[in-house]
């Protein structure tokens, strides 16, 4: 079992899963990167044994890609198989804590991995290895990657970031969105809404409407964290 077997992790809280190639299966925790190759467990940690939040895995370079307490890096497997962390950007304004909860790369702004902390996007350019941070007037809440493109809450307004770190206002939302997709069987753009359940996003991008009003009276009680198509 998982509590038997994978060491450290046994009583670590998990944030985050990826699956990799080759089928490994990647775990983001309290306590490290959690490893697993379909028959052996590893726990590695990153520098300054940080918290990790989240993880993206980009299947075609094989590179893992980890958002944590006050840093962002990436993963890498070294000749021996062993995974080796090399740090891209850390938080040197130590006043102030900044937590990567997402780790995403859009189809859209092609060659790029974006890490959204409340205060600063970081948008990483894997070919250059360049790095642009993105800013905004308020604290982002979540970042969402909706049909290729990067969406971000601020208060209680939905945003486009364009290529060109560029805000284009959606709609307002009265709730934190915790999830946002566009669903493929009907191209409608689904809001995870933090107490109130899931909501369909009009065409225009003009309204909201309950995906199902008895479904969301459930859900506004549980509260949402997560989600995933």
């Amino acid at each position: 079992t998982f509590q038997d077997k994978c060491g450290s992790l046994e009583k670590s809280q998990i944030w985050s899963i990826a699956p990799g190639n080759d089928n490994y299966v990647f775990f983001a925790s309290n306590n490290g990167l959690g490893v697993y190759d379909g028959v052996r467990w590893e726990v590695c940690i990153p520098q300054g044994g940080s918290i990790i939040r989240n993880i993206y895995f980009d299947p075609k370079t094989n590179i893992l890609y980890s958002g944590s307490v006050n840093q962002f890096g990436k993963w890498t497997q070294d000749r021996f198989g062993k995974f080796v962390y090399t740090p891209i950007w850390i938080n040197k304004e130590r006043n102030m804590s900044v937590e990567f909860w997402r780790v995403e790369s859009p189809v859209n702004n092609g060659g790029h991995i974006y890490a959204q902390s409340h205060q600063i996007i970081l948008k990483y350019d894997v070919v250059t290895q360049k790095m642009d941070t993105i800013r905004a007037n308020d604290n982002f809440s979540y970042m969402h990657i909706v049909s290729g493109d990067v969406w971000v809450q601020i208060k209680n307004t939905l945003y486009r970031i364009d290529s060109d770190k560029k805000f284009h206002a959606i709609i307002d939302v009265d709730d934190r969105v915790m999830y946002a997709v566009k669903r493929d069987s009907d191209k409608k753009v689904l809001l995870f809404l933090e107490h109130k359940g899931i909501f369909i996003l009009s065409e225009d991008y003009t309204k909201v409407t309950p995906l199902n009003q008895h479904t969301n009276t459930i859900l506004g009680k549980a509260k949402i964290f997560a989600a995933r198509e």
